[in-house]
């Protein structure tokens, strides 16, 4: 049975990070931020998700956040968003240099959506740079392919090193259940995207409104998911806390509703999932 373990994502504090325009913190979330959050949380993982982008940083800046989570016990892992190839192979760079072990990749971006033979072209083209630097490649489920088609494009590419991240929610954008998109997903996931929600009827009263919960909270049934993917999973894998929440009327109360989500969701969640990695640290 494989073993997870609790971490925090850069989606846990979407508003903090700034990705609201019309709401942006004088002082956003940076890298080392988002550790200290980890720290004080007392989570052993942190994620580097799209909305606190990598890209341009420094070799010595990927050093200096590798070192500030190294000194504190945090195992890093980092994503990014758009996988074409010359930024697959960037991003496979910034997380060999960062010391990370799993790599989480949004196919699309707003302009560039490849077909699922593309996306298998590319992939198995970087097979060589992931086997290079021992790095799991997880690919979310992420609005436009169903779970099958997640599990397909896994199989078709045919490699150890790359899996799915199997995100919570994301595929109601397709209709899918959560049970559908386990019974595709499960056999490869490197990786657990867990948020709540619930659906509720519009301010109108005519149509549904889906909205972020706390974890815990909300519809999502996350021990029955935990479980099956802990008997179902091929490999070890992170359990990352990510959130839907709206905005509130004024900035200062959407961080402390956020700070406070967080903090429920962790609390809820390690009742179920261990706060650290079986092996503390970095690789």
């Amino acid at each position: 049975m494989a073993q997870t373990w609790l971490g925090i994502s850069s989606f846990t504090y979407p508003f903090l990070s700034g990705v609201n325009p019309a709401q942006r913190p004088a002082q956003p979330l940076t890298p080392l931020g988002l550790i200290d959050k980890a720290v004080a949380l007392d989570v052993g993982c942190v994620q580097y998700s799209h909305n606190l982008p990598f890209d341009d940083f420094s070799d010595a800046t990927l050093d200096e956040i590798r070192a500030y989570a190294q000194e504190r016990g945090i195992l890093l892992e980092t994503g990014m968003k758009g996988m074409t190839p010359a930024r697959l192979e960037r991003y496979i760079d910034i997380s060999a240099r960062l010391g990370v072990s799993m790599l989480r990749g949004i196919t699309d971006a707003a302009d560039y959506e490849p077909p699922m033979e593309e996306i298998v072209r590319v992939v198995r083209g970087v097979l060589p740079r992931l086997e290079r630097h021992g790095l799991t490649l997880g690919i979310e489920n992420h609005d436009r392919f169903l779970a099958r088609e997640y599990a397909e494009m896994i199989a078709q590419i045919g490699h150890p090193l790359v899996g799915l991240v199997v995100d919570s929610t994301n595929s109601l954008s397709t209709e899918e259940p959560i049970d559908e998109v386990l019974q595709y997903m499960a056999p490869y996931c490197v990786c657990f995207h867990v948020k709540d929600y619930t659906i509720q009827r519009s301010n109108s009263g005519v149509g549904l409104a889906i909205t972020g919960m706390p974890a815990g909270q909300g519809r999502q049934p996350i021990p029955k998911i935990l479980d099956y993917l802990k008997r179902e999973a091929p490999r070890d894998f992170s359990t990352v806390l990510e959130s839907w929440m709206a905005c509130c009327p004024t900035l200062e109360q959407t961080l402390s509703q956020e700070e406070d989500w967080a903090n429920q969701s962790v609390a809820y969640l390690r009742q179920l999932v261990p706060a650290h990695p079986p092996r503390s640290g970095q690789p």
